[in-house]
């Protein structure tokens, strides 16, 4: 009869050793899976931190402009550009541009307060006014090429209808910061 006490003593240990694995095995793999969304969230949380910490360094704009607008032939007068970005109406950069020319055919200054916005990447139109008294109003619309370098088409009135504009190159370097 030990014999017997043995085998039954050895089969409720084995039972009970298989009922512990079987019973362990699922919240194994329930910690498992909750270790892998707790690692996913500590990587989605450290990409957000990345992009927070990331700067945006194209916010303002800083520039040289040159421009045969104002009086004499082929007169090439330069100015400088300050281009703040307001805000970003459906994630696009919407600007207020402030410029001041030196026309050097008539020793005066031109100034112009302007607003752009970017409807397509790289792509700017804008309006503004004359701030001087050299003209009424303009419209503009400009690429910029690089990161640094802009060119632009400027109808700028002066007086009479919007027939009556003048359409000026502009050209420029600047940097974002």
């Amino acid at each position: 009869m030990t014999k017997n006490y043995k085998n039954m003593a050895a089969i409720i240990t084995i039972s009970l050793f298989l009922a512990v694995i079987i019973l362990a095995t699922p919240a194994l793999a329930e910690e498992d899976e909750d270790l892998e969304w707790r690692m996913e969230l500590i990587e989605a949380s450290r990409a957000m931190m990345e992009e927070e910490d990331t700067p945006e360094f194209r916010n303002h704009k800083l520039g040289s402009v040159f421009t045969t607008y104002g009086e004499g032939d082929n007169l090439i007068n330069t100015g400088l550009r300050f281009a703040p970005q307001l805000g970003s109406p459906a994630g696009r950069p919407l600007r207020f541009i402030g410029e001041v020319f030196y026309l050097r055919a008539e020793s005066e200054i031109a100034g112009f307060m302007s607003l752009s916005f970017e409807p397509i990447e790289n792509i700017y139109i804008g309006a503004g006014g004359d701030v001087i008294g050299e003209a009424e109003y303009h419209l503009f619309a400009g690429w910029d090429i690089t990161d640094n370098i802009f060119v632009e088409a400027r109808a700028i009135n002066t007086g009479g209808s919007f027939e009556d504009s003048n359409v000026y190159p502009v050209a420029g370097f600047q940097i974002s910061f």
